[in-house]
Order: C-alpha cells, then structure tokens, then sequence
C-alpha cells in the first residue's frame, strides 16, 4: 500500500490526447524503506536451498547510475 499519491490530469479538451500522468514514485521515503525490505528478503529468499536447485542467481553487474555507491549496501539499492 504505497503511501506516495500521483496524478492523472487531462491534457486538453481533446478527448483522444493522452493525459499527463505523475506517478510520483517513492514521494514518500516510507516508499523507498519498505521497497528496500522487500528487495532484502528477496535476495534472502534467492539463497535458499530451494531457489538454489533453481539455479537462481542475482543480476551482478553494477547499475549504471550507482557506480558511486558500495554494491549491495542498502544506499546502492536505494540509488537503484
């Protein structure tokens, strides 16, 4: 349940124009906090015995963008 609130605005009288939308993504750090948990526990979950039989493996490259950041530290996932 995101605490973040966007918008969905018309963009002019013409009924066919596409409407101007901002989604406002993680407005909120609460957001951000609670995607940052859910993406540790997923990591946690991908070194379980079961996801190992799997094959499951983390994407590690580095992101662009996050190249300042220690890899795998919480502020490198928050940059992600």
């Amino acid at each position: 349940r995101p605490l973040s609130k966007g918008t969905v605005r018309l963009a002019s009288s013409d009924p066919y124009a596409a409407p101007l939308m901002d989604p406002k993504y993680y407005n909120d750090p609460k957001d951000l906090e609670t995607m940052l948990e859910a993406l540790k526990f997923s990591l946690a979950l991908s070194k379980t015995t079961a996801f190992q039989k799997l094959g499951i493996k983390v994407y590690d490259k580095i992101f662009p963008g996050c190249e300042s950041f220690i890899p795998w530290t919480d502020d490198y996932w928050r940059c992600l």
